[in-house]
């Protein structure tokens, strides 16, 4: 018995519905809780085994920028799955979002750790930090220049509270494939913007554009 395909959307300044598939429904039903501004859960209480969406009526109550973190228990096998974080706006008022910030010098929507590990580079092993570090930074600008925004939104009317999942996996896979691109080490062009024989921008740029995923993002973002 297992949850899965989560979804949690903002219907309206009051509402938020979520939805999901269960392989076996379970006999004891769901426990929902809720979480606002990572402060503490809180139950919603319990619904029939058979349903598969919930709706959260109570957003009036909360601030908009609050961001919500919901998760559903199957109470046959105790087993708990979260939801996609939600951050409280108003759909009938324009979004405000963050502009791009093309001074960026330190990664913000993934890590080198997180980086690393999926190169299976020893953490220990600090010898490509630098060039890891400057692979990052220059696709989470790429993604910036093409989504026309920086992440989290800011404003009155915020979009997104906190760096959307999908961001944080495209500036992951992004600069993963700008570091395996390289035929030689960083700077042996004869200058530290030197990534072989293209600049890190250059490479990082390429890679962003000719992502799926970023195509999917345009999309959903309005982006031609």
């Amino acid at each position: 018995m297992t949850v899965t395909a989560t979804r949690a959307t903002q219907r309206s300044r009051s509402t938020v519905e979520l939805a999901w598939l269960e392989d076996d429904p379970p006999v004891a039903g769901y426990q929902i809780d809720r979480i606002v501004n990572n402060s503490i859960w809180i139950p919603f209480g319990t619904i029939n085994g058979e349903l598969a969406s919930f709706i959260d009526s109570s957003l009036e109550a909360l601030t908009i920028g609050d961001v919500l973190g919901y998760r559903i228990q199957d109470l046959d096998t105790l087993a708990t799955t979260e939801f996609p974080e939600v951050t409280v706006n108003d759909p009938d008022v324009p979004f405000t979002y963050a502009p791009p910030d093309p001074e960026a010098s330190t990664p913000r929507y993934t890590d080198l750790e997180t980086v690393k590990r999926r190169l299976r580079i020893d953490a220990a092993n600090t010898t490509f930090d630098d060039d890891l570090t400057e692979a990052i930074v220059a696709c989470e600008i790429s993604i910036e220049y093409e989504l026309g925004q920086s992440f989290p939104s800011a404003g009155t009317n915020p979009q997104y509270g906190t760096v959307p999942y999908s961001i944080r996996s495209l500036a992951t896979n992004a600069a993963i494939a700008v570091y395996k691109a390289a035929d030689t080490p960083f700077g042996v062009a004869g200058s530290d913007d030197y990534f072989g024989a293209l600049s890190v921008a250059d490479v990082a740029a390429q890679t962003i554009r000719r992502s799926p995923l970023l195509r999917g993002l345009q999309r959903s973002f309005g982006v031609s």
